[in-house]
């Protein structure tokens, strides 16, 4: 049977739980965990979990009691990234609130 792939028996299975995606252990942060992996004071965290843009993912545990997926949280923070010079970043908002009227 010319053609056909062989399979290499030396290959080792993938597992998915090992994706790059997983190899963060999911856990829940408290307010203290956040603001050392953000380096954010504890006020700026509780406004930007409430009521200031960008809000930071997070999971209303108990009534009171705020937490924040690990998980959630670096994938928040990469999507933070900003890369336009702030020239970019001041038309896009001012089109923005425009469109938003």
């Amino acid at each position: 049977m010319k053609g056909l792939l062989k399979p290499n028996p030396t290959r080792q299975a993938v597992d998915p739980l090992s994706s790059p995606r997983s190899s963060l252990e999911d856990e829940l942060l408290t307010d203290e965990q956040v603001c050392a992996i953000l380096k954010v004071k504890k006020q700026w965290l509780r406004d930007h979990t409430t009521r200031v843009e960008p809000i930071v993912p997070h999971i209303r545990t108990m009534g009171r009691y705020i937490r924040y997926s690990k998980l959630a949280l670096y994938e928040w923070m990469r999507e933070q990234i900003e890369t336009r010079p702030s020239w970019q970043r001041k038309k896009a908002a001012a089109e923005d609130y425009v469109f938003r009227q």
